[in-house]
């Protein structure tokens, strides 16, 4: 289900039809250069380009930073605790299809309730996009489970306004559009890339319509649906297979 939310954004966004090739070189003003404060040739491959005029071709192409209800933001390095409350959701925590809520650690109540700390809180359908790691960078999901739970400072929350549906955000941000301006937008070097808040911010969204927006995000939620029945599921055969042990 979650590759048919994929495949469903693909095709109405119309990147099928797309040529996202890569290009032997481009050719740049230095004022674009100027303007963007890059002068790396990676940021201006054509592909970049041709995506980002594609969306806003469409006439719904939107800024990300001026959709938030709040400032972008980063957690916070957590004090783990054995018997905690809490549970603490890392960059390997965001996984591909969804947020793996099993086998964290955790951390205290008082921790997260104190200062600073409190930007670290996570709600049902935040969207949790890791913004560290070559391995990681990138990846985007949307916390669909309710549940007390604080992000540590790999990962950056995205609260959109009203109209732009958090699932769906999730999901375009983890396909194809958001991957390929996560690449042309990390910094940094030698292992220590990241996502700063002020790029993602910049990060060209397709304001979809609403009915698909809804569709995506009723493909994901079914998908949801879908892994904890099966969890549940799991656990009672579990138990059932221990009392038949324990009774033989």
């Amino acid at each position: 289900m979650y590759a048919q939310a994929q495949a469903l954004l693909t095709t109405e966004l119309g990147l099928d039809r797309l040529d996202l090739s890569e290009g032997l070189y481009s050719v740049r003003r230095a004022s674009e250069a100027l303007q963007a404060g890059r002068i790396d040739a990676e940021y201006y491959k054509p592909r970049y380009q041709r995506l980002l005029e594609h969306i806003q071709k469409t006439g719904q192409g939107i800024r990300l930073g001026d959709w938030v209800a709040e400032p972008i933001k980063r957690g916070v390095q957590p004090e783990y605790v054995g018997d905690g409350n809490t549970v603490v959701i890392n960059s390997q925590h965001v996984g591909k299809t969804h947020i793996v809520l099993d086998g964290n650690r955790f951390t205290s109540r008082e921790f997260y309730q104190v200062g600073t700390n409190q930007r670290a809180i996570v709600r049902q359908y935040d969207v949790l996009l890791n913004s560290t790691g070559y391995i990681t960078i990138g990846r985007c999901q949307a916390l669909l489970d309710d549940v007390q739970a604080v992000i540590d400072g790999h990962i950056s929350i995205i609260r959109p306004k009203e109209g732009l549906d958090p699932v769906y955000l999730a999901v375009y941000l983890n396909a194809l559009p958001g991957q390929l301006q996560t690449e042309r937008g990390w910094t940094g070097s030698s292992g220590q890339i990241e996502l700063r808040a002020e790029v993602i911010s910049d990060f060209v969204i397709w304001k979809a319509p609403a009915r698909t927006q809804q569709q995506i995000r009723g493909l994901i939620e079914q998908s949801h649906q879908a892994r904890c029945e099966a969890k549940r599921l799991l656990a009672e055969a579990r138990a059932e297979v221990e009392r038949m042990i324990e009774a033989a």
